[in-house]
């Protein structure tokens, strides 16, 4: 027969909570239903390297193809300078007024170029007589990769002269009708960008 006495005590026994594991020595042991072995951890930690250095590497490689476009563009972007300066028979900073117009001088390997007047009215860019107006250094990383240059070592003189302007390319190879100006990552010579400039001051971007 169940008496009123033992049905409480029934009750309080369901009620009391649940007493913690203990290990051989008296230790309590953690009693978790889940969790990571050590493998799954590292390749976690593998898989979210991996995606790490693909993610930098091709936000670098960005960056850089992206210099190289900004340098093509400003590039044009001088040579029309240069022919606007010719066209308005603008004076120079230093006050001269060079009858045979601007121009813009390059060499190869170089990370610059340079936007002059031509003095000495020869029609091309000699550093001894003529007047550099600006000195423009290409975006980091990106530089002259190759010319179409008859001279040693290749350089190209892109000249305008008023009033039309008219265009004299000097130091071209024999034949050609087009300065051909490549330009190309310092890192990556295969990553370029050409620009073409033809004895008319046509001037594009390839």
């Amino acid at each position: 027969m169940t008496t009123p006495t033992s049905i409480k005590h029934k009750a309080l026994l369901r009620s009391r909570p649940t007493s913690p594991k203990f290990g051989g020595e008296g230790r309590p042991v953690l009693d978790i239903g889940w969790g990571f072995t050590l493998i799954e951890i590292l390749v976690s930690i593998s898989i979210i390297s991996i995606l790490t250095i693909l993610v930098f590497s091709n936000y670098y490689s960005g960056r850089r193809q992206f210099a190289l476009q900004r340098s093509a563009h400003k590039l044009t972007q001088d040579l029309r300078r240069a022919q606007e300066m010719a066209m308005s028979a603008k004076k120079s900073p230093l006050g001269n007024e060079p009858k045979t117009g601007y121009g813009v001088f390059f060499e190869k390997n170089e990370k610059e170029y340079k936007l002059y007047a031509d003095i000495d009215s020869n029609e091309f860019f000699t550093s001894e007589n003529d007047e550099i107006v600006e000195t423009i250094k290409l975006e980091k990383g990106v530089h002259i990769k190759e010319i179409n240059s008859n001279s040693s070592p290749k350089k190209i003189s892109v000249n305008f002269k008023p009033p039309d302007p008219t265009v004299k390319i000097k130091f071209l190879v024999g034949g050609a009708n087009e300065a051909i100006i490549t330009l190309s990552l310092v890192t990556d010579d295969s990553k370029t960008k050409t620009i073409k400039i033809n004895k008319v001051g046509r001037i594009e971007i390839e």
